[in-house]
């Protein structure tokens, strides 16, 4: 496992793949095979194997229904769904990340918390994306609100007023664009 990791590590994905093979074809105890498998679908996601990463977390949450890293393999499909061009599916996948941190109950509240927060920020992403202003504005508006460090304000509220734009709601737009050029008037997000 240590040696497939750092054949990752080196750019290496032939060497690392075949490696973590092995050990899943192998007499290996779970331990192992658990990680193995996970490193597995990190590799593929790295290697923009897109579909062969979204099977491969698949299977890890079908066979670790219980593992603490159950919440962020479900962001990592909402982040491959949404690559794939499935906005809907990434949507479910995003979705089931804020249920799942609230019902595995462990003791890494602020990761959870923090994957949470990523969740929501994806969510509203998602949305904006594909086009869906509505939706996407009010969970901007939502995350508007949110009092956490770790939020780019400066950027949501740009999408926000974008979002706004797009559904002609021109009063709400200016309102926005007020208290955006007032909030971050020296904000340099690049937004």
């Amino acid at each position: 496992l240590d040696f497939a990791r750092k054949q990752r590590a080196a750019q290496a994905p032939e060497i690392a793949e075949k490696a973590l093979l092995q050990l899943l074809d192998s007499a290996a105890p779970e331990e192992i095979k658990r990680p193995s498998l996970l490193e597995l679908a990190l590799l593929a996601q790295e290697q923009k194997q897109y579909a062969k990463a979204q099977q491969l977390f698949s299977k890890y949450a079908k066979l670790y229904v219980n593992d603490p890293s159950l919440p962020e393999i479900l962001y990592r499909q909402g982040i491959l769904y949404r690559e794939m061009g499935a906005p809907v599916m990434a949507l479910s996948k995003f979705y089931a990340v804020m249920s799942t941190a609230l019902t595995l109950k462990l003791d890494q509240f602020a990761y959870y918390q923090r994957l949470v927060l990523l969740a929501k920020i994806e969510i509203a992403d998602t949305y904006y994306l594909k086009g869906s202003f509505e939706e996407a504005s009010d969970y901007l508006s939502r995350l508007l609100k949110a009092d956490d460090p770790a939020l780019n304000k400066a950027i949501v509220q740009y999408k926000l007023i974008r979002s706004l734009s797009n559904l002609g709601r021109d009063n709400e737009v200016v309102a926005q664009a007020k208290a955006f050029l007032t909030t971050h008037s020296t904000s340099n997000d690049g937004a």
